[in-house]
C-alpha cells in the first residue's frame, strides 16, 4: 500500500508541475507513462509528454522523441527523418546518445 501511495504521491506532483510547464516534470511523466510506474502503460500519453518537454529544449526529452520515431513506438510512426531532427536538436546540447544514433543512422 505504501507503494502505491508513492506513485500516487509522484503523480499528482509531476502532473501539476508538468501542467504549470516544467519541462522536467513533463519528461517524467513521459517515462512513467512508457513503463507503467504508478500509472497504466500509455505509449500515445508518453509520447505527448514527451514532446512537450522535447519542444521546450530538453535534451532528454528530445533523445526519447527522436528514438520514438526511430523505432516506431509509443504510438509513433517510424519515421527516420523526424527521429533524426529530434536526434539533431538533442545532439546540438550535447547529448551524446543522440550523437550516436545520429551517426548509426547516418550510415
Amino acid at each position: 500500500m505504501l507503494e502505491s501511495q508513492r506513485w500516487d504521491d509522484a503523480i499528482t506532483l509531476c502532473t501539476k508541475e508538468a501542467a504549470a510547464g516544467k519541462a522536467s516534470a513533463q519528461r517524467d511523466l513521459g517515462e512513467l507513462f512508457e513503463r507503467g510506474r504508478g500509472v497504466k502503460k500509455d505509449g500515445s500519453a508518453a509520447l505527448e509528454w514527451y514532446t512537450r518537454a522535447a519542444s521546450a529544449g530538453l535534451a532528454e526529452a528530445q533523445f526519447a522523441v527522436g528514438r520514438a520515431y526511430e523505432k516506431g513506438k509509443l504510438g509513433a510512426r517510424k519515421d527516420k527523418i523526424t527521429a533524426m531532427e529530434w536526434y539533431r536538436k538533442a545532439a546540438a546540447q550535447g547529448h551524446q546518445k543522440a550523437i550516436a544514433r545520429m551517426k548509426d543512422l547516418s550510415r
